[in-house]
C-alpha cells in the first residue's frame, strides 16, 4: 500500500519530475490534434458538445482566470474539466509564434523584416500550423494542469493522469477568434472507498477445532 505522501504527491513534485511526468501524459493529447476524417470529426464534435456543457457548470475560478470543475466520473475516477481564458491563450500563442518564427523566412518578406510587422497568420503558415498548435497546447496545459490537480492531489493515484482535449478538431486560433476559453479535461484514478458491513471491532471469527494430539499420534 502506498503512503499518503506518495498518493498526495501530484501537486508537490519537483520541477524536473513534473516536466518528465508531463511529457509522458501530454503525448496522447498533443497527438490528437492531428487532422481526422469527416466521420470521426463529426463524432468528436458531438461528444465534445456534451463535455463543453458539463464544463460550464459549477466550479471555481483561480487567480490566473483558469476555471476548474471536478466531478466524479466513475467509482474509481475523477474528471477535472479545465478552461483556460482567452487572454492566456493569446499571450501563449504570441510567445510561441515569436520563438518559433525567429529563423523562419516568410514568403514575400525579406528575412531582415521583423516578424512582429508581418501578419501573424502568415508567420504561423511559414512555421507550420500543426507545429504551432502542438506547442501552444503543450504550453497551456503545462501552465495550468498542476493547479487543476491541486484539489485532488490527496485522492489521486500517482501516474494515473490522462489528459484529453475537449474538442480535438478545433484549433487554438479558432478558440481565440471566437473569444472562447481553451478547454481540456484530466481524468485521475482514485482509491475506492472500502466500507465494512459491520464495524471491524464487532466482527467474530470462528476458528476450526484441531485435534493436535490425534494428529501427532497418527503421524
Amino acid at each position: 500500500v502506498e503512503s499518503k505522501a506518495e498518493l498526495g504527491g501530484l501537486g508537490r513534485l519537483s520541477s524536473g519530475v513534473r516536466s518528465g511526468r508531463l511529457a509522458s501524459i501530454l503525448g496522447r493529447a498533443v497527438e490528437s490534434i492531428a487532422p481526422t476524417d469527416e466521420a470521426e470529426a463529426a463524432a468528436d464534435k458531438s461528444d465534445s458538445s456534451e463535455k463543453t456543457r458539463s464544463a460550464t457548470g459549477s466550479g471555481k475560478v483561480l487567480k490566473n482566470g483558469v476555471g476548474i470543475r471536478v466531478t466524479k466520473d466513475t467509482e474509481y475516477t475523477l474528471l477535472i474539466n479545465v478552461s483556460v481564458p482567452v487572454k492566456t491563450c493569446k499571450k501563449t500563442l504570441a510567445s510561441i509564434v515569436q520563438t518559433l518564427g525567429e529563423n523562419v523566412t516568410v514568403p514575400g518578406f525579406r528575412k531582415s523584416v521583423k516578424k512582429s510587422t508581418i501578419p501573424p497568420n502568415l508567420v504561423i503558415g511559414a512555421i507550420g500550423r500543426h507545429l504551432v498548435e502542438s506547442k501552444v497546447v503543450e504550453a497551456l496545459i503545462e501552465k495550468t494542469v498542476w493547479d487543476a490537480l491541486e484539489d485532488v492531489k490527496d485522492e489521486a493515484l500517482p501516474k494515473s493522469e490522462e489528459i484529453r482535449l475537449v474538442d480535438r478538431t478545433r484549433s487554438i486560433v479558432n478558440y481565440i477568434a471566437e473569444n472562447e476559453p481553451f478547454q481540456y479535461s484530466v481524468t485521475v484514478e482514485v482509491i475506492p472507498v472500502v466500507s465494512w458491513n459491520v464495524p471491524y471491532k464487532d466482527m467474530k471469527i470462528t476458528m476450526p477445532e484441531v485435534d493436535v494430539q490425534g494428529e501427532w499420534e497418527r503421524k
